[in-house]
This record gives structure tokens, C-alpha cells and sequence, in this order.
């Protein structure tokens, strides 16, 4: 098996609850798997148990060692694409424990400086129950560290960090337990102090930078900059490709003028390009 195949093949030997290796696997019987610390963690203080996967609900925590996925797993520890990948996240866990037994790195210090946000307003980086695929049309293409805080949808009750790195959208579970978070092996109390933290610390190649809002207001601002600050600008959730003369087709993560708020779930908008027409409320999100 070539180093492609090695590399792309470990990829179903990752925990989707912490995004590394299996290490010591269970089974549920749903037939999806975690590891076993992990979904102990995930089902802690929890009076309903369900697959982070599937959703399906269980009357008690009960689950199997996979001892062969277990196998498998530790057989791809000496693979040399798998080896690559875990020198260089051992290599950001050093640089963080640098910073947390003396104090930030030079680095890092300059980059918590250009995170421009407000951690305690909701608002500026919480996006709901966006989905996956939403999400990545979003981030996609954006500044590394832009990111947003969505809902979980396999594990109802959660919430997933999603942000822009190194060409790539990667996803990051966070567990809600009683008084306090959890993300990977860290321990948060609330949302800011977590934001705060990866402001200043790796995720995997990048830092939090700035949230979708902003982002997306710069390209408002940057689309009619004479317009000031009583534009309403909006974020298309979904594409929208409605071919009637009077509509305004757009594609999701499409920013958009408000020009005249006529009907209660039809709006006239402008893109871009300055071609107007109707969009519906339901597909977009204001963000300015």
C-alpha cells in the first residue's frame, strides 16, 4: 500500500468525537465506533444516550472493546504518512505547552493581537444549525482562522468549531456537559474563555482570527463602501435558483444588498455585479 493510500485510508481510523486515532475503540450497537474515553465523556451527566453519528438512542451506556479496529489503529501508528502527520501535531502540542509553562510565544502573541472580536457577544460567531456542507461553502476560500460556532448535528445538545485552515475547513466538537465544555481533552467553563484560548493556541495549522460575520461585513463594506452604516447587507443560508424575470438568483455564502423590505418574506436585493430582484427572507441571515 503506497503513502497515498496509507493516508487516505487512516482517515476511517479517526474518532470523529476527537479527530485522532482510535485508541481503544468500542462499538456501539448501532455499529459505529469511538473511543472509549471519548464517548464516556461525550454520554458523562447525560440522562439520554445516543450515537454522536446517527442519533440513534440507547437505554443504557452500553458498547463493546473492537479490538481488531483497535489492532488496525495501532498497526497505522508506524505508517509513514500517519507518522508525518503526528510529528507535526506533536510539534504544535509542544509550541502549546511552551506558552502555558512560561508564557505565549512571539508568534502566537501577535496573532491573539489581530483577533478582532468581542468573545462575550453571541452574536458575532454563533450561526445555529448550519449544516456541514453549509459550513464549508462558507469558510471555504476565507482568511486561515476564520470561524464560526455552529450546532451539532449528530450529537443534538453540542456544538461544532468550525474554521478555515490551510485550504481546508476543519470541524472540531464541542461537548456541552454540566458547568463547563469540553474540546478534545481541554476543559472550558463557557464559549469565551474557549475562543479566547484558541486565539493564542493552535488548532491545527491556524489560530481563531476573526468570525464569518466579519468577514462577510468587510465584503459589504468593500462592495459600496459610500453606502455607510445604514445598509442592510444579508447572508444567503441556501442557493436559491429560481428562474422568474422578478427573482434574484444567488448561491449560499453570497452576500447581498437589502434595497426595499416590501413583503414579509420577500425581499429586493442587489448583488455584486448591481443586478436586482426579489430573494426570499427564509434563505438569508442579516449580518449587517
Amino acid at each position: 500500500m503506497s503513502g497515498r493510500d496509507h493516508a487516505d485510508f487512516s482517515e476511517d481510523l479517526i474518532c470523529s468525537i476527537c479527530l485522532e486515532l482510535f485508541c481503544k475503540p468500542v462499538i456501539l450497537e448501532c455499529g459505529h465506533n469511538f473511543c472509549g474515553d471519548c464517548i464516556r465523556q461525550v454520554w458523562q451527566g447525560k440522562k439520554v444516550f445516543s450515537c454522536p453519528e446517527c442519533r440513534q438512542e440507547f437505554a443504557h451506556q452500553k458498547f463493546i472493546a473492537n479490538r481488531v479496529l483497535g489492532n488496525l489503529a495501532e498497526k497505522a501508528q508506524s505508517w509513514p504518512a500517519v507518522q508525518r502527520a503526528e510529528e507535526a501535531r506533536q510539534s504544535r502540542q509542544c509550541t502549546q505547552q511552551h506558552s502555558e509553562e512560561e508564557s505565549i510565544p512571539e508568534v502566537d502573541t501577535k496573532e491573539a493581537e489581530q483577533a478582532s472580536f468581542n468573545f462575550g457577544d453571541r452574536s458575532e460567531w454563533y450561526f445555529g444549525p448550519v449544516d456541514r456542507a453549509e459550513t464549508e461553502a462558507l469558510l471555504m476560500g476565507q482568511p486561515p482562522g476564520t470561524f464560526l460556532v455552529r450546532d451539532s448535528a449528530t450529537c443534538p445538545g453540542d456544538y461544532v468549531l468550525s474554521v478555515s485552515e490551510n485550504s481546508k475547513v476543519r470541524h472540531y466538537i464541542i461537548h456541552s456537559l454540566p458547568a463547563k465544555l469540553t474540546m478534545g481533552p481541554k476543559e472550558f467553563p463557557n464559549f469565551p474563555t474557549l475562543l479566547d484560548f484558541y486565539t493564542a493556541h493552535y488548532l491545527d495549522t491556524a489560530t481563531l482570527k476573526e468570525p464569518i460575520f466579519k468577514a462577510l461585513s468587510r465584503c459589504a463594506d468593500r462592495a459600496t463602501p459610500t453606502d455607510g452604516m445604514d445598509a442592510l447587507w444579508v447572508l444567503a443560508l441556501y442557493d436559491f435558483q429560481d428562474l422568474e424575470e422578478d427573482n434574484l438568483p444567488f448561491k449560499v455564502g453570497e452576500v447581498l444588498k437589502v434595497l426595499k423590505q416590501s413583503q414579509k418574506y420577500w425581499w429586493t436585493a442587489q448583488n455584486r455585479e448591481g443586478k436586482q430582484g426579489l430573494i426570499p427572507v427564509p434563505y438569508v441571515r442579516k449580518i449587517y
